[in-house]
């Protein structure tokens, strides 16, 4: 199950009627739209939300009925169980080209990079969002190896470096990479940072 379909999942299952919907799938082999309206008492345009919701993600099929009136849709369950299943590390990317990236800081980034007093290390970074009155301020507190990482970034003027050579030049943690990365693809999308092939 991917994450899109365990967000529309967990959306039907938070309904205040769903317990009562799932025992009607359940006790009737098959329904339509109109019958589950009235008896669960509900708008007919939220039942069959619900139930296409249902068919969506996998656990109710439903098959096409024509009479003399017009075509109707029956529901039946297809699966007897709700599982979610979800492997979260599905949701990194595979994110190995930007090893090899040349980055450096952005010129006229109009970014504040808080240094700590007491290490060789920035503690936190603050840049704005946004244009004229609607501008925000944003403030990013940093992990020990990002801290590390982002005091060696280069200067502006300065030859650009490989991530990959940052990161071993100043013996930062081969298993930080990904929250490095995360890092990096925030001050890229705002403009703090400047990335080179």
């Amino acid at each position: 199950m991917n994450f899109t379909d365990i967000q529309k999942l967990s959306g039907l299952l938070a309904k205040s009627f769903a317990e009562d919907f799932l025992k009607l799938l359940v006790n009737y082999q098959t329904i339509s739209a109109s019958e589950a309206a009235s008896r669960l008492n509900l708008h007919i345009k939220t039942v069959q939300d619900f139930l296409e919701g249902l068919c969506e993600v996998g656990y109710l099929s439903k098959e096409e009925i024509i009479d003399k009136k017009r075509p109707y849709f029956r529901y039946q369950l297809v699966k007897q169980a709700i599982e979610i299943n979800f492997d979260i590390n599905s949701l990194i990317d595979d994110r190995n080209e930007l090893l090899e990236m040349k980055i450096r800081e952005q010129n006229n980034s109009n970014c504040l990079f808080n240094v700590s007093p007491k290490t060789n290390e920035i503690a936190s970074i603050t840049f704005f969002v946004g244009e004229g009155r609607a501008k925000k301020e944003r403030k990013i507190q940093l992990t020990k190896n990002q801290s590390k990482f982002l005091f060696h970034l280069p200067f502006p003027t300065a030859v650009p470096k490989k991530v990959l050579s940052i990161i071993e030049e100043n013996h930062i943690e081969k298993e930080s990479t990904q929250e490095i990365f995360d890092l990096l693809l925030i001050l890229k999308d705002n403009g703090v940072i400047e990335m080179l092939e």
